[in-house]
């Protein structure tokens, strides 16, 4: 089924396309265009790229408001020790939850009954 085109979400963008031009004139220039092009056709042939070499697995999850905020403190707090570091709320996620895992004693094995 077909859309139909949101007229003013195209002339926002082309008034979006238009002020850069102005700010940003070299945009127009041949090697500016031919990078752009260049950079577009890589993106056609490998449209997808792997960004997580070690396979990570997205989880989404609700959590209560005061555990979000607890998380922005902690994060804010990790962010202020490590200079030159910004840590996003999903690091912060990571960090904790592999403290926590570490700092968790291994559950024991049931072994089975001898006869």
């Amino acid at each position: 089924m077909r859309r139909p085109i949101d007229l003013e979400a195209v002339r926002v963008a082309i008034a979006g396309l238009r002020e850069d031009v102005r700010r940003y004139p070299a945009l127009t220039l041949p090697d500016s265009q031919a990078r752009a092009a260049n950079w577009l056709a890589d993106q056609e042939r490998e449209p997808v790229k792997k960004l997580d070499p070690v396979g990570s697995v997205q989880l989404n999850f609700r959590a209560p408001r005061a555990l979000v905020e607890s998380l922005e403190r902690e994060r804010a707090r990790l962010s202020s020790v490590t200079p030159g570091l910004a840590l996003s709320t999903s690091d912060t996620v990571r960090v904790l939850l592999a403290r926590a895992l570490a700092a968790s004693p291994a559950p024991k094995r049931k072994t089975a009954a001898r006869r």
